[in-house]
C-alpha cells in the first residue's frame, strides 16, 4: 500500500520515488491510489514536488566548542588586551 497523507486543503497525497526512465525521468502511481481516484491513461492530473529540506547543520556545518562558554569568552578578552 502507497504511503498516503492529505495537505493543508484535504486532497489526497502520495510520496513516491522519482525513477530514470530513458531519457527522462517518471513516476509510478500505486494502483490502490489510480483506483481510488478512477485514473485512466492520458488523464491529466498535477504534481507538487516538495524536497526534503536538510538541517541546518548539513548545509553549514556545526561548531565543536573546546571549554566552557566563560573560558572562551576569557581567550578572547586575552586577544583584545594584547
Amino acid at each position: 500500500m502507497y504511503n498516503s497523507m492529505y495537505n493543508y486543503t484535504c486532497e489526497p497525497m502520495v510520496k513516491v520515488v522519482v525513477k530514470k526512465w530513458g531519457n527522462s525521468l517518471g513516476v509510478i502511481l500505486p494502483a490502490d491510489l489510480v483506483k481510488d481516484n478512477d485514473l485512466h491513461p492520458n488523464d491529466t492530473i498535477e504534481i507538487v514536488v516538495e524536497r526534503k529540506v536538510k538541517p541546518i547543520s548539513d548545509l553549514f556545518g556545526s561548531y565543536k566548542q573546546n571549554g566552557s562558554t566563560q573560558q572562551i569568552k576569557d581567550g578572547m578578552r586575552r586577544g583584545w588586551d594584547d
